[in-house]
């Protein structure tokens, strides 16, 4: 029988997904063979998420795919439509790219998702997850002075708001956070991605309480020092930390935005306890260790 501390170290090994590159190169391909986008268009494509930065948990996860549109760039300083002149609109862009993956991998194996196109994964490939976007500059205040943030924006099919993430921020911070505290940052965040996937199976919370981009901004809030090799104290660590620190200067994992609020790019407190307060009732419980070894 495995004990807490194997278990543990199972968790928190990182993943090596078979097929990625082979993966990749066909969404390349699908790029490359589709002849109908306008003349004006410049795309970028490459990966993130993670199987970048090695947080995915099972083989299978789908790779995260970004199709960036780095031809128009929207700004919060502006109200009008980046993509005016252009010869195009964002919706147009991404019915394109959702052709272009139609054409390569077949209209069954493609779903048009609220954020993202679906591509189902096959015996020669993992699954992927398409985000069609255009580059996006935040301007924020930063004291006296306004700086800025270059990331990139999408709009979901359903709703108006816009959608902005910084991918490249996001794995800047996360390799410092990684590199301070001797390479167990990631270690530590697969382990409570593992913890929370066994709350979930055990029917303790809701998988969609805890999304994993949340969890680990919410991880990443806490002192480098507070990760170690021993799992079980640099769980005690944080469970210590987060119980007697404040909140409410947490921020994501790109460095620079609030965690908290009430917009989809924001976690909220509630959540954050219900979590804490999950692992505090099972984590001494021997049937949820018991229960994960057969994961």
């Amino acid at each position: 029988m495995a004990s807490q501390k194997d278990l543990l170290e199972k968790w928190s090994s990182r993943i090596k997904a078979e097929k990625l590159d082979e993966t990749i190169a066909v969404v390349k391909n699908a790029l490359a063979g589709y002849k109908r986008f306008p003349k004006s268009v410049r795309v970028a494509y490459y990966l993130h998420g993670s199987h970048l930065n090695g947080t995915n948990i099972l083989y299978n996860t789908p790779v995260d795919v970004a199709i960036e549109l780095t031809s128009v760039t929207g700004s919060s300083k502006s109200n009008e439509d980046p993509f005016e002149g252009k010869g195009l609109t964002y919706k147009s862009f991404r019915e394109n790219i959702l052709e272009s993956m139609q054409n390569a991998f077949g209209e069954g194996s493609v779903q048009d998702g609220d954020n993202a196109i679906h591509i189902i994964g096959s015996p020669n490939r993992l699954p992927v997850n398409v985000l069609v976007c255009f580059k996006y500059k935040l301007f924020i205040k930063h004291g006296r002075d306004e700086v800025e943030k270059l990331g990139v924006a999408f709009y979901p099919k359903k709703g108006k708001e816009l959608i902005i993430n910084f991918p490249k921020q996001h794995n800047s911070y996360e390799a410092v956070k990684e590199s301070g505290s001797q390479g167990q940052f990631l270690a530590t965040v697969r382990v409570f991605k593992n913890i929370r996937d066994r709350l979930v199976q055990m029917g303790h919370m809701d998988e969609n309480r805890t999304p994993s981009y949340f969890l680990e901004s919410f991880i990443c809030n806490a002192p480098t020092g507070m990760f170690t090799k021993d799992y079980i104290s640099s769980i005690a660590n944080l469970l210590d930390f987060w119980k007697k620190n404040a909140w409410r200067n947490y921020i994501t994992i790109d460095g620079f935005r609030s965690l908290w609020g009430d917009s989809p790019q924001s976690w909220n407190v509630e959540d954050a306890k219900f979590f804490l307060e999950a692992i505090s009732k099972v984590g001494k419980d021997p049937a949820f260790w018991q229960a994960g070894t057969d994961a």
